[in-house]
């Protein structure tokens, strides 16, 4: 089981993971338990539902690629056949640079220096390049008590312009780069791979669009909620409330960044 503050900064948040239950006591902080095994109410903490797909790496590489789903056997092939070259990106620095203009382009979270990808410890970041060039880039805890790699981000290094060409080595590139890390994680006794996330009954089109990518390579899709302590469920409630009501009282011409 491990543990990481989710950040940087005060307050820090106790993060606990992949355990049977949240501690009893561990409500009177702020803390949650991401992806704990039962799914029972516990005092102290608010429930919130999260599944995930999961892989079985005990499988041979041969098992693991004919559970993959043709196109996507086709994809890790053809890359193969173009020279792909993955590996371990040990400069955690140029892989927070690289995520965070990719996040800043979708519109997502950005990562900061003491995100527990941009330090050693139980984080993995991998990348893949065709001819030279860095496709793709994915973040994992690592949990090699328990023997589970859990991704936590991925992201695309693009290199403009992006025409036709570099978009479909770009898709080669990331199912390369996810076969590829199973096959490494597995060789270094890890049992699970946890795509991190899967969005039940979703009508989001990005979203589906992401589940039909970690429905590509096989798994399970398991129930794993995280519990969140009442202290942390107040405060984060506080914030939201807060954040509500400062939007409210601004003019909506400033609000939407319009000169008045």
């Amino acid at each position: 089981m491990l543990e990481t503050t989710s950040r940087s900064t005060f307050p820090r948040i106790r993060v606990g993971w992949f355990r049977e239950a949240p501690p009893r006591a561990g409500w009177l902080g702020l803390a949650e338990f991401k992806q704990c095994t039962k799914t029972a109410p516990r005092l102290g903490y608010v429930r919130r539902p999260f599944s995930t797909l999961l892989v079985d790496l005990g499988q041979t590489p041969e098992q693991l690629m004919a559970g993959f789903k043709p196109r996507t056997r086709s994809f890790v092939r053809q890359a193969e056949r173009l020279g792909a070259v993955a590996g371990v990106e040990r400069d955690r620095a140029y892989f927070i640079r690289t995520y965070n203009a990719f996040a800043r382009r979708r519109g997502l979270a950005t990562l900061d220096a003491g995100h527990v990808l941009a330090r050693p410890g139980p984080a993995l970041v991998t990348r893949v390049a065709i001819d030279g060039r860095v496709l793709a880039m994915r973040g994992y805890l690592v949990d090699r008590e328990i023997g589970r790699a859990r991704n936590l981000v991925s992201c695309t290094a693009e290199h403009p312009p992006e025409d036709q060409e570099t978009q479909r080595l770009i898709g080669l590139a990331h199912r390369y780069l996810v076969f590829a890390d199973m096959l490494r994680l597995r060789e270094e006794g890890i049992a699970t791979y946890d795509f991190g996330g899967y969005a039940l009954a979703t009508s989001d089109p990005k979203l589906a669009n992401i589940n039909r990518f970690k429905d590509s390579f096989g798994g399970s899709i398991v129930s794993e909620p995280t519990y969140v302590s009442w202290p942390l469920h107040a405060s984060l409630a506080a914030r939201g409330w807060l954040a509500r009501t400062l939007r409210g009282s601004t003019p909506g011409s400033l609000r939407h960044g319009l000169a008045p």
